[in-house]
Parts: C-alpha cells; structure tokens; sequence
C-alpha cells in the first residue's frame, strides 16, 4: 500500500476532528477568555502597575493559563472521539470503507493532538506577545519549552486515546484530568515516603508527570536553559512513553468486539 492511500483515510477522519472542534466552539470561548484576560493586564500597564515581579508573574500566569487550557481542551477532545463514533455508529461506518483499525485510532488521537497544538500556540502566542520582553529571557529555554509543551500534550493525548478504550468517557475524563493536575504532588510524596514500597515506586515513575516538560516558570525566572543531555533524556522518555501507550491502545482496538 503506498503512502498517498495509506494516509488518505487518516486526513478524512482527521478532518472530521477539526470540524467537531469548530463546531463545539470550545476554542473560540478559550479564546476570548484569554482576550480579555490580556485586556484586563494591558489596562493593569497603563494604569502604572509596571514592577518587574508584576510583570513576570503576569507573564507566568498568561503562559501556565494557555498550557493548561491547551492540556484540559485536548482531554475532553480526545476522549470523546472513539465513545461518539461508537454511540452514533458512524465508527461501523469508517470502518467499512477500507480504513484499518489502526488508521482510525492513529487520525483520531493526531489530529487530536494538533487540535491541542493550534489552541495552545494561539493563547501562548498571544500572552507572549502580550507580556514578554524577548531581551530580558533565555531564548533558547524558550525554544526548549515550546518543544517540550507540544511533546506534554502528545503524551496526554495518547493517555487519553487509550484511557477511551479501558474507561467510560466520563471516568476517562475525570482520571486523565486528575492525573494531569495531580500526578507531580503524587509522584512526590511516593519517592519521599519511606513507607511505600519500592514496586509502587517503581510503578509510579513509570507513569508521565507532565510537570517535568513545564518550563514555564524557569523561563520566566530568565533560569537558563536546560543542559542538552537533559533536554534529549526527556523527549526520549515522553517518545517511548508515546509509542507504548498506542501501541497499547492498537492492540486493545483490533481485539475489541464491535
């Protein structure tokens, strides 16, 4: 099968992605909450409040802001596709029309993922834009987070894509929103405490902390960039964490009775 067939179907039901995206409007109520929340700092500027602190921490708050609603948008996407198509039947649909179980799960959880990418590159766009003054910060940090933030949400897409094919959409929704905001506390007070073993050790740090590929407060504390080995050690840790998590959900799909 050549490339140009094999991807044909993984664009048409990615495109259906980005239609299901534009027309919940969910981005575009994202997007003007950021607008305003950017006027509100713009009328905080010029009614004198210029400290350095002020401005840095207003920086961190716009930046985490857009990760975070980048990173909850692309949970209650991803969750939805495969629960959807199977209550309204169009996945019976799809798959009739030469796509593989795997081209389905492949186009759902990447366009996804870009779904992910665009809102979150529009609301970081604009509070950088809006606050940053590209002098004062590490340029290459900032080279550093944006890559490390689009691999956080790869990874949470494919947790979710796979938690869709073990839970209910609701639970799926509820753990992977909980694991996103509470797996760095968890993980912390798993290694510090004596008590725990060191199989549930071990089984927790096997599990993503999306903390680590948050640069967003080094970055707007002008803390330098992060050593290469360092930076590479993480995109090969979130890599492999990738590739197990859909190979999982590949192998769940084909053998799933639908």
């Amino acid at each position: 099968m050549s490339s140009v067939s094999y991807n044909a179907p993984i664009k048409i039901i990615g495109k259906s992605v980005w239609l299901e995206l534009l027309r919940r409007k969910d981005a575009y109520v994202l997007f003007i909450f950021m607008g305003l929340f950017l006027l509100g700092i713009r009328v905080v500027h010029v009614a004198g409040i210029e400290e350095e602190a002020t401005a840095t921490m207003l920086l961190n708050l716009s930046l985490s802001a857009a990760a975070a609603a980048a990173h909850i948008l692309l949970i209650f996407q991803t969750a939805r596709q495969v629960p959807d198509d199977l209550e309204r039947k169009t996945l019976y649909v799809v798959l009739a029309h030469a796509t593989s179980r795997t081209q389905y799960l492949l186009a759902k959880g990447l366009y996804s993922v870009f779904a992910g990418m665009l809102v979150w590159g529009v609301l970081f766009t604009m509070g950088w834009l809006a606050l940053a003054d590209a002098t004062l910060y590490d340029s290459g940090l900032l080279i550093q987070l944006i890559l490390l933030q689009i691999t956080s949400l790869f990874m949470l897409g494919a947790w979710v894509l796979l938690g869709s094919l073990l839970f209910p959409k609701a639970v799926n929704i509820i753990q992977s929103l909980a694991f996103l905001l509470c797996s760095p506390h968890l993980n912390r007070a798993v290694f510090h405490n004596e008590a725990v073993g060191s199989g549930w050790a071990w089984f927790m740090g096997c599990l993503p902390d999306f903390s680590r590929f948050n640069l967003i407060t080094r970055y707007t504390d002008s803390i330098p960039a992060l050593e290469p080995s360092v930076f590479l050690g993480l995109i090969v840790y979130a890599s492999l964490y990738i590739a197990l998590a859909f190979t999982l959900a590949q192998v769940l799909f084909q053998r799933r009775s639908l």
